[in-house]
């Protein structure tokens, strides 16, 4: 009697966890390609805008490029903080100006408020970058959530000018996100990047 092939999960051994990471990330990359070309309630101009920020947001200019230089270094031809906001704004900051891009073009927007709404992403996720820095070398795993301690080594603020420097950095981004709100959504988005920013701070002050 032939016996059905049933797969059964087994745990994943440290060396794989990157590998199955790396693999889940691609896939939910590609089926937000997939929800917009299947959304019935959106444009075809709609759409092809909001692929084009997809793509422009993971590709060699934004996601892709920032992770390369998490992992072998950052741009020697920058000064090192500016290298280090180029690196923050790609890895973060494009997910974070998607997303806020992506909504402007779904309501409609006119394309000056859906570039601001974008670039308003760009800085918070450069802030939310620089907290996550903070966390990692000050929090518990506990109080973070996750795994900490993991940026030894690497360029952050905090490895540049200490925690106190880091913090104002970060706060200083946020401020900077706001003021490019267009007055439409500034007290809703303002108020989420205040609640965003205390949350993190909320962890760190837990540690």
């Amino acid at each position: 009697m032939t016996r059905p092939c049933v797969a059964v999960a087994q745990p994943a051994t440290p060396c794989l966890v990157p590998i199955a990471a790396s693999i889940a990330a691609i896939g939910l990359m590609n089926h937000a390609f997939n929800v917009v070309a299947c959304a019935d309630d959106l444009s075809d101009a709609q759409k092809t805008r909001i692929t084009e920020a997809l793509a422009g947001s993971v590709g060699s200019e934004g996601l892709v490029a920032g992770q390369e230089e998490d992992l072998h270094g950052l741009d020697e031809t920058l000064p090192r903080e500016r290298a280090l906001e180029v690196m923050h704004r790609r890895k973060t900051g494009a997910l974070f100006g998607a997303a806020c891009g992506i909504g402007a073009i779904v309501a409609d927007a006119p394309n000056e408020s859906a570039d601001a709404l974008h670039e308003f992403g760009m800085r918070l996720g450069h802030a939310f970058q620089t907290l996550d820095d903070v966390l990692d070398a000050s929090a518990t795993q506990e109080s973070a959530g996750k795994d900490v301690g993991n940026d030894a080594g690497k360029p952050t603020l905090v490895a540049f000018h200490g925690l106190d420097a880091a913090r104002a950095a970060a706060f200083a981004q946020r401020d900077a996100a706001i003021e490019m709100l267009p007055d439409v959504c500034r007290p809703q988005l303002a108020g989420y990047a205040d609640l965003l920013v205390a949350t993190l701070m909320k962890r760190h002050d837990a540690a």
